[in-house]
């Protein structure tokens, strides 16, 4: 029997089975010209049909599937792993890819234009509280089909693992009661915004709970947005966009505005490329959940990198911008710019606002106040912490930091992980918690660090400082080692703090080749805190804070061997402390607040003069270093 002839078949043995309510488009140029046809025996109870969705939980009924007697569909899913049910295929009965009819043809259904493209296609069109779902069955490998025009209700996409790809051409979806977009049991999945159009998806449901897909786009399988149009998701209540596998963002202008969160890859979020607009007004911005390997690849990654072009990413949310179940690699790859502009907070807007302004609306957003200065007396970090995560980068492995541009304002720590490597890049952080915080070890090699507002700068078991340019502003201890100890064997360091500038008290500070400015300005901390302990092998090291706590610096044998110290009975602010060595002069900071009792520190010869006076040349941090 030839192919046509059962295609025919399979056609007339669906229609019969469901009725008008569904069918499959087996021919050219079929439309519904302006009738409802899947109206017919399908609204009411929401539950005849293998795509049918129940508002909540987005369970289905059994049904036998097109062209069948006895196939059934579970398509209930669980809101955090995401698993689905068998499903019978169209045109078997037991759940095997169903066979279909290569059509490459244009057909309108309720206002969207289908384009069939390649591969073999199938489509039913079904009813679910009154709004219309789509279902596109992919019958082979590299299928692929594109969608123009505006539609209330779903596009359920059966995949069957197979490889395949939806491009929205100009498209707006909008629901209320179902899924948007829903892609099932697919191997990888593309979906492409076409140059030059703008597609949205709105999202009216209620709040979903762990039984139902809270998800406006989701997917079973890898998903990959890309084009070089746009796309807007828009959730009034629920999550953005979550796929159970690995999820990639290529060359799109992508924004994402919902309640929880924005982006989630249970296995991996990649940003290849792309203008990315993400905000989530209760939950994080970017997330992964695995860690389990598959075929020997890491899961849970968050990877940047910026590989075929630049990388623009915006996260505005009340959690964690970037909350990783593994590592954070950002740069990796890098041959194009990345820009990463971060801001988390408490007060969250709603995304009302987006959804009532239309296409591209957004909501209003604003951090906490500050009011907080060095020395202002946080006793324990930000003692304004809420119950949940408010970090900028998170990461319960690895944070690494090779490139980019990364402007960071975070009510929780700035970047936090168990080890934290920085090789290159720039990255601004403004926190009312620690601006970079790793359990075990912190590495900065290279790139440019700037902390403008913390309460510890840099936080780590161990930290070594081998390049860079670092400048810290922090209410109590700049620098704080806590277990493994301080290197500090090359690059630049500039420390303004409430506590101490260096703190080190379980193991020794090595002081070996960096250049470090240090301004402590509380009375009961100390410039250099290392229990009378610290090294010197290289570097110029010009320290002052309050007299007091000078003990800690003087009374160690390094010193008495490479330091000078002199005290003054007061220095106001802007003036201009230097030091001077055989008529060189080596290093000089300006005051940036005015301090009685002080003492000035210089590491690096016994014979050192130290005076006031102006110096030229000096840095925005109002530091000299000799050349």
């Amino acid at each position: 029997m030839d192919m046509k002839l059962i295609t025919i078949i399979l056609a007339i043995a669906a229609l019969f089975a469901i009725g008008v309510g569904a069918f499959a488009m087996g021919g050219p140029g079929v439309t519904d010209n302006g009738v409802d046809q899947a109206d017919s025996g399908m609204t009411g109870t929401g539950s005849s049909d293998p795509t049918t969705i129940d508002n909540d939980t987005q369970d289905s009924g059994s049904q036998s599937s097109e062209g069948t007697g006895s196939g059934s569909t579970d398509t209930t899913i669980d809101n955090d792993t995401q698993d689905s049910g068998s499903q019978s295929s169209e045109g078997t009965g037991s759940g095997t890819t169903p066979t279909g009819v290569n059509i490459i043809d244009t057909t309108t259904i309720s206002g969207v234009t289908i384009t069939y493209m390649e591969g073999e296609i199938g489509l039913t069109r079904l009813s679910s509280s009154g709004e219309t779902i789509l279902q596109i069955d992919i019958l082979i490998d590299g299928a692929s089909f594109a969608l123009e025009g505006s539609m209330e209700g779903g596009i359920v996409v059966n995949a069957y693992s197979f490889d395949a790809e939806m491009n929205l051409k100009g498209f707006t979806i909008t629901s209320s009661y179902n899924v948007p977009i829903y892609v099932n049991e697919g191997k990888d999945f593309d979906i492409s915004a076409k140059s030059g159009t703008s597609n949205f998806v709105y999202d009216y449901r209620a709040e979903v709970d762990d039984s139902g897909t809270s998800a406006s786009i989701f997917s079973d399988c890898d998903l990959t947005l890309k084009g070089t149009g746009s796309l807007t998701v828009v959730s009034q209540y629920n999550n953005g966009i979550h796929t159970k596998d690995d999820l990639t963002v290529q060359k799109l202008t992508l924004t994402v505005t919902c309640v929880d969160n924005a982006l989630k890859g249970n296995d991996s979020v990649t940003i290849k490329s792309g203008t990315i607009s993400l905000t989530a007004t209760s939950g994080d911005g970017i997330k992964t959940s695995n860690t389990t390997k598959s075929s020997g690849n890491a899961c849970g990654n968050v990877v940047i990198n910026s590989k075929d072009q630049s990388t623009a990413l915006t996260i505005k949310c009340l959690c964690d911008a970037i909350d990783s179940a593994a590592d954070v690699i950002i740069g990796e790859t890098c041959d194009s710019s990345i820009t990463i502009k971060i801001s988390t907070s408490t007060n969250a807007t709603s995304v009302t606002s987006a959804i009532s302004g239309g296409p591209g609306g957004m909501p209003s957003w604003g951090m906490n106040p500050g009011g907080w200065q060095p020395g202002g007396g946080m006793e324990n970090g930000n003692t304004d912490k809420q119950d949940y995560s408010c970090k900028g980068i998170k990461a319960d492995g690895t944070i690494s930091i090779k490139n980019g541009t990364l402007d960071i304002q975070s009510y929780d720590d700035g970047l936090h992980a168990d080890i934290i490597s920085v090789s290159g890049g720039s990255i601004s952080i403004s926190t009312h918690d620690d601006g970079i915080h790793a359990d075990s070890k912190l590495t900065i090699n290279a790139g440019t660090i700037t902390v403008t507002k913390s309460y510890e700068g840099l936080e780590a078991g161990a930290i070594l400082i081998s390049g860079g340019t670092i400048s810290i502003v922090s209410s109590d201890d700049g620098v704080n080692s806590t277990s493994g100890g301080l290197t500090l064997s090359g690059g630049y360091l500039y420390v303004y703090a409430g506590g101490d500038g260096l703190d080190c008290n379980s193991s020794a500070i090595a002081f070996k080749g960096t250049n470090v400015a240090i301004v402590s300005t509380s009375g009961g901390n100390s410039a250099i805190d290392a229990d009378y302990s610290y090294t010197y092998s290289g570097g110029i090291v010009l320290a002052i804070c309050p007299t007091g706590m000078t003990g800690e610096i003087t009374n160690c044998s390094t010193f008495k061997s490479y330091g000078t110290q002199q005290y003054m009975s007061s220095i106001s602010k802007g003036t201009v402390v230097k030091a001077t060595v055989g008529g060189t002069l080596m290093a000089a900071i300006q005051m940036p607040v005015s301090m009685n009792g002080a003492a000035v520190f210089y590491i690096g010869s016994t014979g050192a003069s130290i005076s006031t006076g102006s110096v030229s040349g000096m840095d925005d941090n109002g530091v000299y270093f000799r050349p």
